[in-house]
């Protein structure tokens, strides 16, 4: 491993031993809060949009594409996905990723070319799943949409693994926001992946 994988893994453990009983209690709890004040009407597609606060650019491609699929007559609703199933990740990838492109950009830019190796991506793929693979099972059983798209690459990941595992029956799309796709936005079992040009689907049929 280089020395970006271990620092986040070392601190994804810690946030995984901090999620104990009484905190994964209190996310599903929330969790139901949360799918109890939505609802999607009848009588169209219903949409379900994971996306995270990390950035602007997950949101942003998150609120073009509601509006596009709205104007095209289906229902679609976005959640902050990844703050739903992995709030203390969220809060601290939220946290620390200005401080990196800020103070340590050469380790911003380790992770990303890491982000190209597939011992990185399985490690992440499994990691992730583990975190969040529960809640996001129980939120999308509960809105029952008839598709989900995700925003955001550790989102993706977990959704790929319920996928490819038969835990989870509902299609997933992934949006690929970057022009460079690196493998964390690819995952076997996502029905589909949406990417900005030619280029990019070519990169990701190469990943895949």
């Amino acid at each position: 491993m280089v020395l970006s994988e271990w620092l986040l893994v070392g601190v994804a453990s810690t946030f995984a031993a901090a999620g104990g009983v009484a905190q994964r209690q209190q996310r599903l709890r929330h969790l139901q809060r949360v799918t109890r004040s939505l609802s999607f009407p009848d009588g169209a597609p219903r949409v379900l949009i994971l996306s995270a606060s990390i950035g602007g650019g997950h949101n942003a491609a998150a609120a073009v594409l509601r509006h596009d699929l709205e104007r095209l007559g289906s229902h679609a609703c976005i959640l902050d996905g990844f703050a739903l199933a992995t709030p203390l990740l969220s809060r601290y990838f939220a946290w620390v990723y200005p401080l990196q492109l800020r103070y340590t950009p050469w380790l911003y830019e380790l992770q990303f070319r890491s982000s190209h190796l597939p011992t990185w991506t399985r490690m992440w793929r499994r990691i992730y799943a583990g975190l969040g693979g529960v809640a996001f099972r129980r939120l999308i059983e509960e809105l029952h949409p008839d598709v989900v798209v995700s925003t955001y690459p550790l989102v993706t990941q977990a959704l790929g693994v319920l996928r490819s595992t038969g835990r989870l029956l509902t299609p997933v799309a992934a949006t690929v926001t970057d022009y460079g796709v690196h493998r964390l936005w690819i995952a076997p079992g996502v029905d589909l992946h949406l990417v900005p040009s030619r280029v990019s689907a070519e990169q990701v049929e190469d990943a895949t």
